[in-house]
């Protein structure tokens, strides 16, 4: 994958400009021309959520991932996570080494969690368990 090609470049798919005021859709629109190697977990976050570039986006999420699980991006500890965790299964079928690691993660997640004393920057209770339940939903498939 070129990661200095944008989501709009590897899909070829150009979209014009929007004639409407969405800040949804004019974030998207513009998210979907930066480069790979230039996109925050921010806009990953985003553009995975509206199902938009998920072929693309899901590598560079499994590695933010990697590095930091709790990671917040808008809204809370954890929200690329749960964002992930929500994808839908088609993308994940052919996706096994991607899968492993994401699954590694969890796995590792909820041992720390287990293990770990309430901290403002980690993943609430509630959070955890969504992620949990959204990817036994994948697990099960």
């Amino acid at each position: 994958m070129d990661f200095s090609k944008s989501i709009e470049e590897l899909e070829n798919d150009f979209w014009p400009e929007p004639n409407f005021k969405s800040s949804l859709i004019i974030n998207c629109h513009a998210y979907r021309k930066i480069p790979l190697n230039a996109i925050e977990p921010r806009q990953i976050r985003l553009l995975i959520g509206q199902d938009l570039g998920v072929k693309y986006l899901l590598p560079l999420a499994v590695t933010i991932l990697e590095n930091d699980p709790h990671i917040q991006c808008d809204f809370f500890p954890g929200d690329l996570l749960l964002q992930v965790t929500k994808i839908k299964l088609h993308y994940w079928k052919n996706e096994n080494e991607l899968y492993n690691k994401a699954n590694g993660i969890i796995i590792n997640l909820n041992s720390d969690f287990c293990e770990s004393t309430l901290e403002f920057d980690k993943i609430d209770n509630d959070t955890m368990m969504q992620i949990n339940s959204n990817w036994n939903i994948i697990k099960l498939n």
